[in-house]
C-alpha cells in the first residue's frame, strides 16, 4: 500500500523546509508508571501519565512554523506473586494528544502534530498471571490558514500504544487507537495535507488483545492554489492467544470535501486493516483465531476549473489461524468510495479494494474471505473512473471458508468534445479447500460512461470466485458473476464491453448498454459463458447483433441477451424487424427463443426453435412486420433466450429495426451469461414454433 501511494502521487510529495527563526517547537513526554511490587498477590503496575503538547493551537501565536510532539508514559509492569495469589496486572499506557496550528503570514506555513500513546504494562508471569494493560490512545490535530500567496503544509501523525502482554488464563491488553484530524485553508498558495496513523498492536496472552483503530480525517480548501492530500492508516494487529487470538484493528480514511476554485487537486489515500491473530495450539478444543480488521476510505473533491486526480486503495486484514477444531478468523472487508467533480477541468479517479484472506488450519473451520467494494465517480470536461475489487480467499481447512464478495462500480461523465472512460473489474474470492470445501465469492462489476457530445467508453469484467477443491466431499460452488457496461453519447458512437465468467458452471451474466451513434455496430463473436448485445441507433434505422455461448460443464443453463429501443414519433408509423443472418457454434442450442415486444403489442411475439437448421433458415433475410405504431413515445424490445447444455454450443444473429426519424431516442443493450438453470416456464403468445 505504501508503494501504491508513492507510485501514484510521487510528483506531489514536497520536501519539508528548514526550520525558520519564528518557529514554536513543543515536545512533552509523560512519566512511566511504576512497576507493581512482588507480593502475595502481586501488586498492579501504575498507569503511564498522559501528555499534551500544544504549538499555536490554544493559545494561538504568530509563528510561521508550529510543531508539537506528545508521548504518553508506559504503563508499569505487574508485580509477581510470592505465594499462591495472582500476579499483578500491568498499568495502562498513557494517552497522548498533540495540537499544532498556524495562521501567520509572510512565509511557508507549517503545522506538525505527532502523538505516540504509551505502551501497556505486562501482567506478572508467576502464579496466575495478571492482565496486560491497555495501550494508550494517541490523537493529533494540525491546522493552518494561509493568506495571499503563502503556502501551507500540514502533518498529523499518530501511533497508538501497544497493549501489555499476559500469561496463564489472563487477558492481554488491547492496543490504543491512533486518530488524527488535518485541515487547512489557503487563498492563492498551495496546500498540502498529510496524515499517517497507526493503531497499537494488541498484547499476547491467554486471550490476546484487540488491535487498535487507525483513523485519519482531512479537509481543506484553496482559492487558486493546488491542494495535495496524502493519507495512510494502518490498523493495529491483534494479539496472539493461547485459546483465542484477537481481532485486527480497523483502518479508516475520511477525506471530507476538498475544494479549490481554480487550483488542481491530487490525493493518494490508503487504508490497511490490522492482521487478526492466531493462537498457540494447546490441548483445549475449539481455539479460535481473530478476524482481520476492516479498511475503508471515503473522499470527495470539487474544483471549478482545476484538474482532479484521486487514487485510493484499501486492503482488509488477514484472519488469524484457529486450532483443535476452532473457528479461524475471517478476512477484513475493504471499502473505497471516492468522488471527483470539476466544472471545467479534468476529473480522474482510481479505486482499489481488496478483501483480507480468511485463515485456516488442518482441523479448523476456515475463515471466510473479506468482501471488497470499490466505487469511483468522476465528472468533468474530460473524465475517467476505474475500479478494481477483489474478494479475499476463504481459508483452507477441514471446512473451507467462503470466498469474499467483490463489487466494483465506475461512473464517468464528460462534456462535449471529450471521451469519458469507465472501467470496472470485480473478482470474487476463491473458496477454501477442505473436506467440506467453501463456495467462491460472487462478483459484480458496473461501468457507466456518459458523454455530452462525442464517444463514451465503458468496460466491465466480473469473475466469480472458484469453489474450493474437495479433499473428501463435494467441491465448493463457483461464485456468480455479473458485468454491466453502459455507454451513452448524444452525438457519436458509444463503445461498451461487458464480460462475466464463473468457474465450475456457476451463474454468470454480461450486460452491454449503448446509446446513439452513426455507423455499424462492432461484430459480435460467440464466446463461452458470455452473452453479448451491441447496437448503433441512427435516425431511421437501428443496427444490432446478439450472441450467447454456453460456458457450463454439462448442466443446463439459460442465457439471455436483450436490446431495448425507445423513441418518439410525430405520427403513426409502421415498424419492421429484419433478421439479416446468423452464426452458430457446435450444435447451437437445446432450445432457442426470440421474443419481441412493442408499444402496440405488450404481449411478447415469440419464436421458439429446437432445431438449429430451422433457426438458421428463420434468421436469414427475414422481415417481420411489428405493426403500426401510434404517434408519441414508442418502445421496441428484442430478447434472445438460449438454453444449452453442450460444451462449445452457441448462437448469434444480426438485425435491423426501422426507426422513424424522431426528435428523441435512446437504446439499451443487455446480455446475461449463464443466468440460471433452465427451470422456468414463460407464459407468452407463441407466434411460430420451428
Amino acid at each position: 500500500m505504501r508503494s501504491f501511494i508513492a507510485h501514484t502521487l510521487s510528483a506531489f510529495i514536497l520536501v519539508a523546509p528548514a526550520i525558520p527563526a519564528d518557529a514554536a517547537i513543543v515536545s512533552v513526554t509523560g512519566p512511566n508508571g511504576t512497576n507493581g511490587a512482588d507480593a502475595d498477590p502481586g501488586e498492579n503496575g501504575g498507569p503511564g501519565d498522559p501528555s499534551t503538547a500544544d504549538a499555536g493551537h490554544s493559545p494561538t501565536n504568530t509563528d510561521i512554523v508550529n510543531r508539537a510532539t506528545a508521548t504518553g508514559g508506559n504503563g508499569g509492569g505487574g508485580g509477581a506473586s510470592t505465594g499462591f495469589g495472582n500476579g499483578g496486572s500491568g498499568g495502562a499506557g498513557g494517552a497522548a494528544s498533540a495540537y499544532a496550528a498556524t495562521s501567520a503570514s509572510g512565509g511557508a506555513l507549517e503545522a506538525t502534530a505527532i502523538a505516540n500513546g504509551g505502551r501497556g504494562g505486562g501482567g506478572a508471569s508467576l502464579g496466575n498471571s495478571g492482565e496486560g494493560g491497555v495501550g494508550g490512545n494517541a490523537f493529533s490535530s494540525s491546522s493552518a490558514t494561509a493568506t495571499g500567496l503563502d503556502n501551507a503544509e500540514l502533518l498529523s501523525e499518530t501511533i497508538g500504544g501497544t497493549g501489555g502482554s499476559a500469561n496463564t488464563v489472563s487477558n492481554a491488553g488491547a492496543g490504543g487507537y491512533g486518530k488524527s484530524e488535518t485541515s487547512g485553508v489557503s487563498d492563492s498558495g498551495s496546500l498540502t495535507l498529510n496524515a499517517i496513523d497507526q493503531g497499537g498492536a494488541g498484547g499476547d496472552g491467554d486471550q490476546g488483545g484487540d488491535g487498535g483503530l487507525a483513523s485519519a480525517k482531512l479537509s481543506g480548501s484553496s482559492g487558486s492554489g493546488a491542494v495535495v492530500v496524502l493519507a495512510n492508516t494502518f490498523g493495529g494487529n491483534g494479539g496472539t492467544g493461547d485459546t483465542h487470538g484477537h481481532d485486527g484493528g480497523a483502518a479508516i480514511v475520511s477525506m471530507d470535501t476538498i475544494q479549490s476554485v481554480s487550483g488542481d487537486i491530487g490525493a493518494g489515500l490508503s487504508a490497511q486493516g490490522g492482521q487478526g491473530a492466531g493462537n498457540t495450539p494447546t490441548n483445549a478444543p475449539g481455539n479460535t483465531g481473530g478476524a482481520g480488521g476492516a479498511a475503508s476510505i471515503n473522499g470527495t473533491a470539487i474544483s471549478t476549473s482545476g484538474d482532479i486526480l484521486l487514487n485510493a486503495g484499501a486492503l482488509g486484514g488477514s484472519g488469524g489461524d484457529g486450532s483443535n477444531g476452532g473457528q479461524a478468523g475471517a478476512g477484513g472487508s475493504a471499502t473505497v468510495n471516492i468522488n471527483a467533480t470539476s466544472t471545467s477541468g479534468k476529473a480522474n479517479t482510481t479505486a482499489i479494494a481488496s478483501g483480507g484472506v480468511g485463515a485456516g488450519d488442518a482441523d479448523d473451520l476456515g475463515g471466510d474471505g473479506g468482501g471488497a467494494n470499490a466505487i469511483a465517480t468522476s465528472s468533468g470536461v474530460d473524465a475517467s473512473a476505474s475500479t478494481t475489487a477483489t474478494g479475499g480467499n476463504g481459508g483452507t481447512s477441514f471446512t473451507g471458508g467462503a470466498g469474499g464478495k467483490a463489487v466494483a462500480t465506475s461512473t464517468a461523465t464528460a462534456g462535449a468534445g471529450a471521451t469519458p472512460m469507465a472501467m470496472a473489474a470485480a473478482v470474487g474470492g476463491k473458496g477454501g479447500d477442505g473436506s467440506l470445501a467453501g463456495n467462491g465469492g460472487n462478483a459484480n462489476a458496473t461501468a457507466n460512461a456518459m458523454a455530452g457530445g462525442v464517444t463514451a467508453e465503458a468496460a466491465a469484467t466480473a469473475t466469480g470466485g472458484a469453489g474450493g477443491a474437495a479433499t473428501g466431499g463435494a467441491p465448493g460452488i463457483g461464485g456468480d458473476a455479473t458485468a454491466t457496461a453502459n455507454a451513452v453519447s448524444s452525438m457519436a458512437a458509444a463503445g461498451v464491453t461487458a464480460t462475466a465468467q464463473s468457474p465450475g458452471g456457476g451463474p454468470a451474466s454480461a450486460i452491454a448498454l449503448a446509446a446513439i451513434g452513426p455507423g455499424a455496430p462492432p461484430p459480435v463473436v460467440i464466446s463461452a459463458g458470455q452473452s453479448e448485445s451491441v447496437a448503433i441507433l441512427t435516425p431511421g434505422e437501428a443496427k444490432g447483433e446478439m450472441s450467447a455461448g454456453y460456458g457450463g460443464e454439462g448442466e443446463t443453463l439459460v442465457y439471455e441477451t436483450r436490446a431495448d429501443f425507445s423513441f418518439t414519433t410525430a405520427q403513426s408509423e409502421p415498424l419492421y424487424l429484419t433478421l439479416l443472418g446468423s452464426d452458430a457454434d457446435g450444435n447451437g442450442f437445446d432450445r432457442l427463443e426470440l421474443a419481441v415486444v412493442t408499444s402496440a403489442n405488450i404481449t411478447p411475439l415469440d419464436y421458439v426453435f429446437t432445431s438449429l437448421r430451422s433457426a438458421e433458415m428463420f434468421f436469414a433475410d427475414n422481415t417481420i412486420d411489428l405493426g403500426l405504431e401510434a404517434a408519441g413515445p414508442q418502445m421496441v424490445d428484442i430478447s434472445l433466450f438460449l438454453t444449452a447444455s453442450g460444451s462449445g454450443d452457441g448462437f448469434g444473429f444480426s438485425y435491423t429495426v426501422t426507426v422513424p426519424e424522431a426528435p428523441t431516442w435512446a437504446m439499451m443493450l443487455a446480455g446475461f451469461a449463464g443466468l440460471a438453470l433452465a427451470a422456468t416456464v414463460r407464459g407468452r403468445r407463441l407466434a411460430r414454433v420451428a
